[in-house]
């Protein structure tokens, strides 16, 4: 092993040397925030001055060495780790509250009061330059950043980390957050996708008009005009958002504020990530066209009629998979059970009070697999427009079912949720 030092010119490690100094790194990593804070580059670049000290003591004295350079980096590293707050905009939401706390994640509308309130941060933060330097900063990031937000959407979070990874941590805790707010927007398949900007398409613009140019076989020319993006926002007004409080916003925003959650909130997180991911997919076909279609291609039964050979409909297919994962990972409880058949019957118990309603779903969610696997084998997307709309409101019905009324019914784990899915179905 081999690295240059200013002070000590250069280093070469063989042998044992190497073995302590991976010893060092290992150790190091069994900190959980180390683990997830650091790189192994980062951490062989900090341990590379503790290895000297280390190289300079006698045989016998280097393990005290070890033990001491390990307690002595541990307190860089922590010192490293701090709080940062960051503001984070998203695209196609507005929000008439004046605020929405979901889990660690605040959502607000950028106003001229947080202009100026950064805007002072900035200045504050840049005072190893001069007055004049700082003003001159001050100036082009309120031009060119902190205007630009002015009336969008924002979400604001604090996380503890070193910068890269709380960046990480605090956009998927926003994302989170999002998939949250859209546990309770199943009833309109074709809504906008509401995100991060920059991971989502933006509400369509003349600067999100897409130009297409094509040929035809007779020479003849086409120019293809269309808006890419959404047309409108996702609108949380008051009486929606009164709404989501009074039907499970609140245990969700608990659940993601959690930081050490046992198997069924965890559970429950994923679930609602992957039924936001869904959510998400945008679908512009009209329900008349995608049904009628989707009815054709069912009753072509031979191989020579596949039905839609070039993948059509993706966006289907894709937020298919997604309310599936979402179902899956709810209610299967260990990876060797038989998925279809647990699937159908666990989802029917959270969501279905009578014996006939309970069949119903049980049977539904069985030819939804079916259609799903049909996707996944032979390439044929067959699920309708209605169909789809039906799985979105079972899905979010299982998820606030298990927000809602875990604890009064007693499911506050994996096991106790094992042991009430028996009683159900025995009883």
């Amino acid at each position: 092993m081999f690295w240059h030092s200013a002070g000590q010119g250069n280093v070469t490690l063989t042998g044992a040397e190497v073995k302590e100094f991976g010893e060092i790194i290992r150790e190091l990593m069994k900190d959980d925030s180390t683990f997830n804070d650091f790189t192994m580059q980062e951490l062989e670049g900090l341990a590379q001055d503790s290895m000297l000290q280390i190289l300079k003591r006698s045989p016998s004295q280097r393990r005290d060495e070890i033990d001491k350079q390990i307690l002595v980096l541990r307190g860089r590293l922590r010192g490293e780790v701090r709080s940062e707050t960051f503001v984070i905009p998203i695209a196609n939401l507005k929000l008439e509250w004046r605020q929405l706390k979901i889990g660690n994640v605040k959502l607000f509308q950028f106003t001229d009061k947080h202009v100026k309130r950064w805007e002072s941060i900035i200045f504050d933060a840049s005072s190893r330059y001069t007055v004049e330097q700082r003003k001159k900063q001050g100036e082009y990031i309120r031009k060119n950043v902190l205007e630009k937000l002015r009336g969008i959407i924002c979400a604001e979070v604090e996380v503890k980390g070193k910068h890269r990874r709380a960046l990480e941590v605090a956009l998927q805790e926003t994302r989170n957050a999002l998939s949250a707010l859209m546990t309770f927007f199943p009833e309109d398949i074709r809504k906008p996708p509401i995100g991060i900007q920059g991971e989502v398409l933006p509400v369509a613009t003349e600067a999100s008009h897409r130009f297409i140019l094509s040929r035809s076989s007779d020479a003849s020319t086409h120019l293809n005009s269309e808006f890419v993006g959404s047309l409108y926002e996702l609108e949380l007004d008051k009486e929606r958002v009164e709404w989501m409080l009074k039907h499970g916003l609140r245990n969700i925003s608990r659940l993601l504020a959690t930081r050490k959650m046992n198997s069924l909130e965890s559970r429950l997180k994923t679930a609602i990530y992957w039924f936001g991911s869904a959510m998400n997919v945008p679908i512009t076909r009209s329900q008349e066209e995608m049904d009628v279609r989707i009815s054709l291609a069912r009753k072509r039964k031979t191989r020579g009629e596949k039905g839609f050979e070039n993948f059509e409909f993706p966006e289907i297919a894709e937020r298919l998979f997604k309310l599936m994962m979402a179902l899956e990972s709810l209610v299967i409880l260990d990876d060797r059970e038989q998925i279809v058949v647990n699937l159908a019957e666990r989802t029917a118990f959270l969501i279905a009070e009578k014996l006939s309603d309970r069949i119903y779903v049980n049977h539904r969610i069985k030819e939804l697999y079916r259609l799903r696997s049909r996707v996944i084998h032979h390439g044929r997307i067959e699920i309708t427009y209605s169909e789809l709309h039906w799985l979105c409101y079972v899905v979010q019905a299982a998820i606030l079912r298990l927000v809602i009324d875990g604890k009064r019914l007693g499911i506050t784990n994996d096991d106790k949720f094992r042991n009430w899915l028996v009683t159900k179905k025995f009883s």
